[in-house]
């Protein structure tokens, strides 16, 4: 067979820079706040409340960035929410965000230092109920190494790092922490040649800790200890995922009305590997949100492991999971086919290499009457865990369609389907 057009169900391609799919659903996207996106160049926008950001490499979805810290770029304004220590020597330079600058720090040691290395720190009160992230964008100059660490309040006043980054190597770690706290850690470089000539990281961690209380998270821009190195803040914030807190960055959220109706299907995503903490996220659902109902999702686990999840509404639900290896800034794609007896296969392909593939087991009663939801949804939030993943293609099609007999050439006939933005063919479609 030839997939034609009323095969398709549903199509979004990041390239025509518009939420609205070519074919099927009714987009709904806010975010109640500005945000950044990423530019060709390196350099980041500030995009209005509301607008989606269509990064080159895809449309970038981010959920829970609550913002705590006011005054996140202007560490030099008076009143800002982040404490300057009287031993660094602070001057403007060219900012990665475009309207905004950044911060040249150099340390000027002082005897009795009271914490040497440690430039900027912003107290707050601590809450168990969620992670807690820190983010920070830095600028190399000449320190070989960079810190993120927090004084906590009770059960101790313990000093944790929660990331110690080397530059030469660029390897992190996260070399004092205690037995009561889980962290995690990633770092991206966003760009080797930045405003001011140096490389410029994205570092991020969280923290889930029974600490309660007061806790003050320290940046160490230039490594800690008593020296009389220089590096460049271009931005830094901590936020946690809950109720929102007067944040300068909002979720994005972004779903389509009038999913297929229940009937053998392929659904395939192909988005740009998470570049946050290793969390559970999902990829895409239909109705994620009621229990013990007719939906599925394609998700990525702690371990990066891609899953399918697949439930009709009457037997036990069914999950399969295949590990896969990828890294920060591959492009993924998941091919999740749903069979007319419930059974499921997920088929997942890093950066176009060889595909791997696992199989559920059919359902006694098959397929479901209707999906119990109306939606389908990017991204969502599970257990208090954040994605932060760019999509390139989304395709739904009727799976009696796909003439392949193979997972490869399953994999290659669906990601080789295109449409132009006015819905005509440009490859492998019959009208």
């Amino acid at each position: 067979m030839t997939i034609t057009k009323s095969d398709i169900l549903f199509y979004f391609d990041h390239k025509n820079k518009s939420v609205a799919p070519t074919v099927g659903g009714v987009p709904i996207f806010t975010r109640p706040s500005n945000a950044y996106g990423q530019q060709s160049d390196g350099r980041y926008i500030r995009y209005f409340a509301d607008t989606p950001r269509f990064e080159p490499d895809g449309l970038l979805i981010e959920l829970g960035g609550n913002n705590r810290v006011d005054d996140a770029f202007n560490f030099a304004a008076t009143g800002s929410a982040w404490a300057v220590l009287a031993t660094w020597n602070i001057s403007e330079v060219n900012s990665l965000f475009s309207d905004q600058v950044a911060h040249l720090h150099t340390s000027n040691p002082q005897v009795n230092d009271p914490a040497p290395g440690r430039s900027q720190f912003s107290p707050f009160d601590f809450s168990t109920s969620f992670p807690t992230n820190f983010e920070a964008i830095i600028e190399r100059v000449d320190a070989p190494s960079l810190r993120i660490g927090i004084t906590r309040g009770s059960p101790s006043s313990a000093l944790m790092i929660l990331l110690d980054y080397n530059w030469d190597t660029d390897t992190a770690t996260a070399p004092i922490i205690d037995a009561n706290s889980t962290i995690t850690y990633s770092v991206e470089t966003i760009t080797e040649v930045g405003p001011n000539g140096g490389r410029v990281v994205r570092v991020e961690c969280s923290i889930l800790s029974d600490a309660v209380g007061s806790i003050n998270f320290a940046i160490y821009p230039a490594g800690q200890g008593t020296h009389t190195y220089s590096a460049i803040i271009h931005y830094a914030g901590h936020y946690f995922y809950g109720t929102p807190v007067d944040g300068i960055r909002s979720a994005d959220n972004l779903s389509w009305t009038g999913p297929p109706p229940p009937q053998p299907l392929a659904v395939y995503v192909a988005c740009v590997w998470p570049t946050k903490e290793k969390r559970y996220g999902r990829i895409l659902s239909i109705d994620p949100f009621a229990a013990n109902s007719a939906r599925m999702f394609i998700a990525w686990d702690d371990d990066y492991d891609a899953i399918a999840y697949f439930e009709n509404g009457t037997d036990a639900a069914t999950t399969i999971t295949q590990a896969i290896t990828a890294t920060q800034n591959d492009l993924v794609e998941f091919l999740m086919l749903i069979n007319a007896d419930g059974s499921t296969k997920l088929i997942v392909r890093v950066n176009g290499g060889s595909v791997q593939s696992v199989t559920g087991a059919a359902l006694a009663a098959g397929l479901p009457a209707q999906w119990d939801g109306s939606q389908i949804e990017l991204n969502e939030i599970q257990n208090n865990s954040v994605g932060r993943t760019k999509y390139q293609q989304i395709k739904m099609l009727k799976l009696p369609a796909l003439a392949s007999s193979t997972d490869e050439k399953l994999m290659d006939e669906v990601a080789g389907l295109e449409l132009s933005p006015d819905g005509q063919r440009v490859s492998g479609v019959i009208l």
